[in-house]
Formats: C-alpha cells, structure tokens, sequence
C-alpha cells in the first residue's frame, strides 16, 4: 500500500516559475556582463597598446639628444616628464650593450599592485620598444611597460553596471511575480477551491469563472459543464456501478 503525499507537499508553481525567472535573469546578467568586459578589455588593450607605441618614440625623441651627449641625470629628467602618465607601469632606456642607463617605475603597494602585475603580465607580455640610432649604430634602447589599472576600473565599472542591472532585474521580477499570482495562480486556486467545495458539499452552486486565459477558461468550461452534468443526472445514476456489456452471442 502506497502512503498519500501530505496536503501541500511538493513545490508550488509560483515557487518553480520564480526559480526559472531567477535562473533566466542570472544567466542574461552574467552573459551581459561577460560580453561587455570582454569586448571592452579587448579595444582598451588595443588603445593602450598603441598609445604605448607612441609614448615609447616620444620619450626616443625626447632624450635623444641627453643620450649624444651621455648624460643620464637628463635622459631621465626627460624621459619622466614625457612619459611618466597614465596607463605606463614601468620604462626603461637601455644603452647599446643592454644596460640599464636609466629607468622609472609607478610607485605602489598591497594587493591592488600584486593583482595589476599579475594583468600587466597577461595583457602586455612585451614592452612597446623604439630605439635611437645614430651613424648606423643603436644608442639606446626605449621600452615602455603597459599598466593594467585603466582596466581594473573598467572592470570595477562593469561590476558596478551588472550589480544595479541584477538589483533592477530583481525588482521586475517582483512584479512580475505578482502578476503572475494574480492572472495565472489565482485562477488555478479558484479552480482548487470549486473542486473542494464540489467534493464537501455537492450541492452548492459555485462555478469557476472566467479567467482571459485560454488554457485556464478551456480547464474551467469543461470543470464546470462536469458540474452540472452531476446535478442534472438522477440521483440514482450517480452512484450506480459500471457493468461491462455482455459479449454478443
């Protein structure tokens, strides 16, 4: 023998339609925000990249003539003021023999320069060069590094954009909860509510009433004509057995 579910065990179907409504809304965020970070990440590096091509030949301009005349105290007063700005990590000039003759480096600490180097490495794995020549012979090597914070607020921007669109999903989904309670539930439990008033007391006059729902108006026509097909029938028909018609001879 099979025990009987207890009355309202089970999930309700607002509580399903609201899971898949929530699932629905995740997923369009995530896949929003996903695109508009990835895209974004892709045409800031491009921008940068090419800004980086061009700081390191305006600091190769710039010292140019310190680098003739080998005085690195100028090759670094000029190289700092051509270059040191937004979006430079590190630069570095470096004579004929590789050496370093003079470099600068953006001052930071904690964990916001441990997660930019970390980005600084993924995004730019090589520095934007130009060299100085002079008489066919290489002088100077410029090499510019890319820093990642343009993209760290770009990204915090983003999260901030995906964060208030979730929040607003939210809110709509609210009242779209509610409107799901008043034009597709509530029917549902009137028609709950005539069936137990049918099975109490078969007598009574109620009838599901219409709804503008299609599917819902057709369950509660044939509700109700099953209705009125038990107290139109004889008394005496309802709680007859059913017999199976003999076999012909």
């Amino acid at each position: 023998m099979t025990a009987s579910a207890p009355a309202g065990a089970g999930r309700t179907l607002r509580a399903v339609l609201a899971r898949v409504h929530m699932q629905l809304v995740l997923f369009t965020v995530a896949l929003a925000t996903a695109s508009l970070l990835v895209s974004g990440v892709i045409v800031i590096r491009n921008h940068a990249r090419r800004n980086l091509e061009l700081t390191a030949n305006a600091i190769g301009y710039a010292i140019e003539p310190a680098v003739l005349l080998g005085d690195p105290s100028a090759v670094e007063a000029r190289m700092v003021a051509v270059g040191a700005g937004r979006g430079v990590e590190r630069i570095e000039v470096r004579n004929g023999q590789g050496q370093v003759q003079a470099q600068w480096r953006r001052p930071q600490s904690g964990a916001r320069a441990m997660v930019e180097g970390q980005l600084n490495t993924l995004l730019w794995s090589r520095p934007s060069t130009a060299r100085i020549d002079h008489g066919g012979a290489v002088l100077a090597d410029v090499r510019v590094y890319g820093s990642s914070a343009n993209v760290l607020r770009y990204a915090m921007v983003c999260a901030i954009i995906a964060l208030s669109c979730l929040g607003l999903a939210i809110v709509a989904l609210q009242l779209l909860a509610g409107q799901l309670q008043r034009d597709m539930i509530a029917p549902i439990a009137r028609v709950s509510r005539v069936a137990r008033a049918a099975r109490l007391d078969p007598a009574h006059e109620l009838r599901v009433p219409a709804t503008g729902i299609a599917e819902i108006d057709r369950i509660a026509r044939e509700f109700n004509a099953l209705l009125d097909g038990e107290r139109a029938a004889p008394a005496g028909e309802s709680g007859a057995e059913f017999s199976p018609a003999e076999p012909p001879a």
